[in-house]
């Protein structure tokens, strides 16, 4: 059933009194619901289970199957976690999720409820609850992946530790033309950087655009996806050196296949599947050529690997046709996920994403060097770009330098980005080397009356204000109240005025003279970004005799 039947069955409920369901309908919408779930259709799956879950609001297994349908569809993951904190109330371990009368839901609930905190950075509330769930299928003796929870609650300390020490990166959304539709994903780009292709994602359907360089921007985007007779169910992996060769993924029914489509005489060739070497029984989700177009780096669950899905390699021979690959080794590849790969330029750097080697929770973004014709242990690219989501599809580019990669911008939308990580170094800035502590500050035992103001008085800028105030003479910034008064010239980077109120005996410390109060309030960040400390606030000043 399609998006449009889903939507005729849903109109068709909401008319229907929810205690006269029959039996029949009820089952016939979680076998659909069922059906998609198995086939990863999360958003297709989701109002279905939505729909029973007004029916049965005492089922748990339905509150878990919406949680994980959640937890599968970006930009929904939140909503993931009140349906899961629900199904927690009621779990066990030989719940029969897949049947409808099943009020219970699995133990593994807690897992999910776990990576939902994750997700969106409660680590704390993660790391509790994969705790939690580690205690209790320990308790019952029935599941497996135990090394699997020790790896989760691993990837919250590192990803506490990464966001301690974020790297130095601009990452800065590529121009609206580019990003026209809702979801633009998968960016890959030549070597010689002529050529950028990405993947428009529209709903469960597909579509591939190409853009040139134009200068120092780029073209506008051409959607090749007919041209090239790929159908609507493939994505971009990669281009090669001079954008004329564009290898692709295709789900072919959910098989999972590697293709490619040639650019000659101003037109792409109907997309061709890759030989048998790399095409499989098994599946092939992502393939990156190298720059001299001889190495093929790509990812499979095939036999002869370390984990699940693994990082393999062919050359071509002598036919000019993919030879039969090798496996990466167990430096790189992990008994868990490996993703996405792509090669330098220069042939040294492999840049994937792993659910091992210590992430931060899901896939990270990792680098491997080749050294000695040896690959290296994989290092994190490191928070931001790497985060506590699934992180996949990071094209570097300038042998990685810059890279290309596909962000969330808003409620659904991805925006394809620069990330640069060239960042210059901050220049040195003043910084304050005083004292706020009222112990340390320099007190007065005499004051000249001549340096205080007397005939104003400051008062509290608030939300209420009229936008215009022909009352206020002008904006300042006070910086300090003190019932004892200290040397004006303490205070660094600022010309202080002192305000002495003789009703509340107060000495207000001030600075600057502003019209409007952005003006002050400019100040106010200035002194902050110099170290003074966060209760400094900007005044309004009024004679002292108007009454105010």
């Amino acid at each position: 059933m399609g998006i449009r039947g889903i939507a005729f069955l849903i109109l068709l409920l909401l008319f229907l009194p929810l205690n006269g369901q029959k039996k029949s309908e009820l089952k016939e919408i979680w076998a659909e619901a069922e059906s998609h779930y198995l086939y990863g259709e999360y958003e297709l799956a989701n109002p279905l289970y939505l729909i029973l879950n007004e029916l049965r609001p005492d089922n748990f297994n339905i509150k878990y199957k919406i949680g994980n349908c959640y937890l599968n569809i970006f930009d929904e993951k939140p909503k993931a976690i009140p349906f899961l904190e629900e199904a927690v109330r009621s779990t066990s371990y030989n719940s029969k999720t897949g049947k409808l009368k099943e009020t219970r839901a699995p133990l593994d609930a807690y897992f999910s409820l776990a990576n939902a905190y994750r997700i969106t950075n409660r680590l704390d509330s993660a790391m509790n609850t994969y705790r939690f769930f580690s205690q209790l299928i320990t308790e019952a003796s029935s599941m497996q992946n135990e090394e699997f929870i020790n790896q989760q609650m691993q990837a919250c300390n590192v990803a506490s530790d990464q966001m301690k020490n974020p790297v130095r990166v601009i990452i800065q959304p590529l121009k609206e033309y580019i990003n026209q539709g809702s979801v633009n994903d998968r960016p890959v780009v030549s070597f010689d950087g002529s050529t950028m292709a990405y993947t428009e994602r529209r709903g469960l359907e597909s579509v591939v655009y190409v853009t040139r360089r134009e200068g120092t921007s780029w073209g506008t985007p051409v959607d090749i996806t007919l041209e090239a007779s790929m159908g609507t169910d493939c994505h971009t992996t990669s281009l090669n050196n001079d954008g004329t060769e564009l290898y692709l993924f295709k789900n072919d029914n959910y098989d999972g296949n590697i293709y490619v489509t040639r650019y000659t005489d101003g037109k792409w060739s109907p997309v061709e599947k890759l030989n048998r070497n790399i095409n499989t029984r098994f599946y092939e989700s992502h393939a990156a050529i190298s720059s001299d177009g001889k190495k093929l780096y790509f990812t499979s669950n095939r036999e002869g690997g370390l984990g699940e899905l693994d990082l393999w390699v062919s050359e071509k021979d002598i036919t000019g046709d993919w030879g039969l690959p090798s496996n990466l080794g167990n430096v790189v590849n992990t008994p868990y996920n490996e993703e996405t790969p792509f090669i330098s330029g220069d042939g040294n750097t492999l840049t994937f994403s792993s659910e091992g080697h210590g992430s931060m929770g899901g896939y990270d973004i990792f680098l491997a060097k080749l050294s000695n014709n040896q690959w290296t242990t994989p290092v994190n690219i490191g928070y931001p770009v790497s985060t506590t989501d699934d992180n996949i599809a990071f094209q570097p580019f300038d042998n990685g330098r810059l890279g290309f990669y596909s962000i969330m911008t808003g409620y659904k939308k991805k925006e394809i980005a620069l990330v640069d990580f060239n960042v210059p170094d901050e220049e040195e800035r003043d910084t304050v080397t005083i004292s706020f502590n009222p112990a340390d500050l320099p007190y007065l035992t005499v004051v000249d009356s001549s340096m205080l103001i007397t005939d104003l008085i400051v008062r509290d800028v608030k939300d209420t204000d009229a936008e215009i105030d022909p009352d206020v003479l002008y904006y300042t910034v006070q910086v300090m109240a003190l019932y004892n008064p200290v040397d004006p010239a303490y205070f660094e980077y600022a010309e202080i005025s002192v305000f002495y109120n003789r009703e509340d005996r107060f000495y207000r410390y001030t600075t600057g003279r502003f019209d409007t109060k952005p003006s002050a309030y400019e100040e106010k960040d200035r002194l902050l970004r110099l170290g003074y400390p966060d209760d400094i606030f900007v005044k309004k000043v009024y004679r002292n005799d108007s009454g105010k």
